[in-house]
């Protein structure tokens, strides 16, 4: 069973994607930043009804980057606590995930899925506007380069809006892709994105070296996460 090593996992997007994860078998380490977050994450992950007990028993929580033996690895950007942190996007999106991907590199990992945001290719309204909070979009694409220069297989999820769309924004918007530099506006869930994450793991085929854009859409049709990637 491989092993994923998620960066990031203590935000509400991480812990969803360490829930998809390990909903489809596999091994997750779960990576964060302090030892501090590490003791904290296994609580809010419980508290938020994000784990369960049986899903808290096989997940690993290391401090960042111990991804040996890891082979793939996820890097979800700054949480929401750290938007007001005008530090953050250089230190999280910027330096960290770059750090990331040369830890990776030097690792031999088989895929690396970094999530991102729209707009960060192309900058467009009103995707754009996230770039007043300390340039994040401009750090994010510094991150999107030294993957795609790397060598490594990647994907690249460039999602939508978070910030509204709940768990159940999928029973009414279904989720719609499009390639680089095609969205720059539109919203969609965590959990929409955590789903499109575990899917392209579970197919590195469909996945490898692509960038997803990603939003929800009511008049979009309902299609399967392996259909929406062929």
């Amino acid at each position: 069973t491989p092993t994923v090593f998620v960066a990031g996992a203590t935000g509400r997007l991480g812990a969803r994607i360490v829930r998809e994860l390990l909903g489809q078998g596999f091994k997750v380490r779960a990576g964060v930043r302090s030892a501090e977050k590490a003791e904290n994450f296994l609580s809010i992950a419980s508290s938020y009804g994000l784990l369960s007990k049986e899903e808290l028993g096989r997940l690993q929580v290391r401090r960042s980057p111990a991804m040996y033996g890891a082979h793939v690895v996820c890097a979800v950007g700054a949480s929401e606590s750290e938007l007001g942190d005008l530090s953050a996007p250089r230190r999280i999106d910027g330096d960290g995930a770059t750090r990331l991907v040369q830890a990776a590199t030097t690792a031999g990992v088989d895929q690396f899925v970094l999530v991102t945001s729209l707009g960060t290719g192309k900058i467009g309204f009103p995707a754009g506007v996230l770039n007043l909070f300390g340039g994040v979009l401009v750090f994010k694409r510094k991150a999107e380069e030294a993957l795609e220069a790397s060598g490594l297989p990647y994907v690249i999820v460039r999602p939508g809006g978070m910030e509204r769309p709940r768990d159940d924004y999928k029973l009414t918007h279904n989720v719609k892709l499009a390639t680089r530099d095609k969205l720059f506006g539109g919203q969609v869930s965590r959990l929409q994105v955590a789903e499109l994450v575990a899917a392209a793991v579970a197919n590195p085929e469909l996945a490898e070296n692509k960038v997803l854009e990603v939003v929800a859409e009511t008049a979009a049709p309902m299609r399967s996460y392996d259909e929406l990637l062929a």
